[in-house]
């Protein structure tokens, strides 16, 4: 498995114009020339950039190289559609920053895909976003995106793959849409594009079933810690959990619901926002936590407020990390992810054997796993 560093989308030549090959590589990316499209002749586009035919020219046969055009002598040069561009026997995997491969359910689903390819003898190739949020020099920011997106584009031929598998939410839509314009994506979040196939992890459902079982057990008022309405997966968890108190409220579905939103997904804003919610005059008495480093943090607040599991305080945590913790296992929303690695690289694999075919949405909805962690809410009327 070799690993790849993402490159800029753009990069800026000196007095922050854009070098002719970029202009270029741009129209073919963003859809300004659509597959099949005739370009412009080298003379036109050289009297459009004012540079010399020859520099126009050296240009055209890069972009050809890397089999973004083609040309066919006396009849012009075209855009190539994904189905005739080179084949490089590569899949990529998209993550957002390193710490994705720290974390056990991550690695274990791209450790599928990584199997399901090599049984395919295709070769795998993991490309890490950029952390823009540590970066001072904004210049690198991506056009129209926000600091904390991942920033990377690149054409087939560097980017040495044949079709991508995109594990998080953290890239930016419109990055997301010239990426598909290159090779075939399969993207983990429902994007409003054509040419992008979805296989989506349910967090709608696995949340809803996680409120759902709280309520059944005689919950009412609820903390639920994920992730802001700016990204797909806290919007669906919210979703899912709003619908589930929906459903045994006449009233408002958010009441009795308290929302949290970490800064990131680490123990330490577990910690924090648990510290939080339990100075509340009437607070929750059960916690849904969308990610199993938050679940520590969580634990740690309940302890040292001298509360027990489940007596005082019930606990969900996402993926199945805690499963053997003591001395309470933890219930938690759980995705096979041996099978959702297989089902991304067998997709990806369709794609690109067969680009024009369109593939419905796919949905995974996880299990909810009971263990000891979970019970009946006090019963000294705080209820």
């Amino acid at each position: 498995m070799s690993r790849t560093s993402a490159t800029p989308t753009l990069k800026r030549q000196k007095g922050g114009s854009l070098g002719i090959e970029e202009i270029l590589r741009q129209r073919l990316v963003t859809g300004i020339w659509r597959p099949n499209d005739r370009l412009p002749t080298e003379k036109q586009l050289a009297e459009e950039l004012n540079v010399c035919q020859a520099t126009v020219q050296r240009h055209l046969r890069e972009l050809q190289k890397e089999g973004l055009i083609w040309g066919r002598r006396g009849k012009g040069r075209f855009v190539s559609s994904i189905g005739q561009r080179p084949r490089t026997g590569n899949i990529g995997v998209v993550l957002f920053d390193s710490r994705h491969m720290a974390n056990p359910a991550m690695s274990e689903t791209v450790a599928s895909v990584g199997n399901v390819a090599a049984e395919a003898n295709r070769g795998l190739r993991i490309f890490i976003g950029n952390e823009l949020a540590a970066r001072k020099d904004t210049e690198k920011s991506p056009p129209g995106g926000s600091p904390d997106e991942a920033a990377f584009l690149g054409s087939p031929a560097n980017m040495g793959v044949d079709g991508l598998i995109i594990l998080t939410q953290r890239i930016s839509p419109e990055t997301v849409r010239q990426l598909a314009a290159t090779v075939p994506v399969v993207c983990t979040h429902m994007l409003p594009f054509p040419n992008i196939t979805y296989i989506v992890l349910d967090m709608a459902a696995g949340t809803f079933d996680a409120t759902r079982y709280l309520l059944d057990l005689g919950h009412r008022r609820i903390a639920l810690l994920t992730k802001e309405t700016s990204d797909a997966s806290g919007r669906a968890s919210r979703e899912g959990a709003r619908l589930a108190m929906g459903s045994v409220s006449d009233g408002d579905p958010s009441q009795g619901l308290q929302t949290y939103t970490p800064v990131e997904f680490t123990e330490a804003e577990g910690y924090r926002l648990t510290k939080e919610l339990l100075a509340q005059p009437r607070r929750a008495t059960a916690i849904i936590c969308s990610d199993h480093l938050m679940a520590l943090g969580v634990l740690q607040a309940i302890d040292e407020a001298g509360l027990r599991i489940p007596e005082d305080m019930s606990v969900i945590s996402w993926n199945n990390v805690l499963l053997e913790r003591t001395p309470v296992t933890i219930t938690s929303v759980c995705f096979d992810r041996k099978d959702a690695g297989a089902r991304f690289c067998k997709r990806v694999i369709e794609c690109i054997e067969h680009p024009d075919r369109n593939f419905e949405p796919e949905y995974l909805r996880p299990q909810l796993v009971i263990r000891q962690s979970t019970g009946a809410p006090p019963s000294d009327g705080s209820r």
